[in-house]
C-alpha cells in the first residue's frame, strides 16, 4: 500500500520538544566554527503555590524555506515556531525533529 494516506487518530502520541538546537556547517566568511542555533517552543507556565514564580510563553522566530538557495532570501518566509515534535513511524521516517 504505497500510496495509502495515513491520518491521525486520538490514540496517536507525538513526542513534543521545548527546543531544538540546529548545527550549521562553518562559513569561511564568518568564522572557522560551526554556527549553532536554538529555537524554542515553550508554553507558558502560571505560578506556582506560594513562592515559585510562573514564566512566559517562548515562541521563537525562524526563517522558512522549500528548498535550499544560495546567498538569497527568494522564497524565504518568517514564521512562529509554535510547536516542535517528531510523528510516530505509521507517518513516515524523519531524521529530524518537525516545526
Amino acid at each position: 500500500m504505497p500510496h495509502t494516506i495515513v491520518i491521525p487518530g486520538l490514540q496517536d502520541c507525538f513526542d513534543v520538544f521545548q527546543q531544538v538546537v540546529m548545527t550549521a556547517p562553518p562559513n569561511p566568511l564568518v568564522s572557522e566554527s560551526p554556527r549553532q542555533w536554538r529555537v524554542r517552543a515553550m508554553p507558558e507556565v502560571p505560578p506556582g503555590h506560594g513562592q515559585k514564580p510562573g514564566s512566559p510563553a517562548k515562541f521563537d522566530m525562524a526563517l522558512m524555506s522549500n528548498g535550499i538557495r544560495m546567498h538569497t532570501l527568494e522564497g524565504v518566509q518568517v514564521a512562529q515556531v509554535r510547536i516542535i515534535f517528531t510523528l510516530s513511524r505509521q507517518f513516515g521516517r524523519y531524521s529530524r525533529a518537525l516545526a
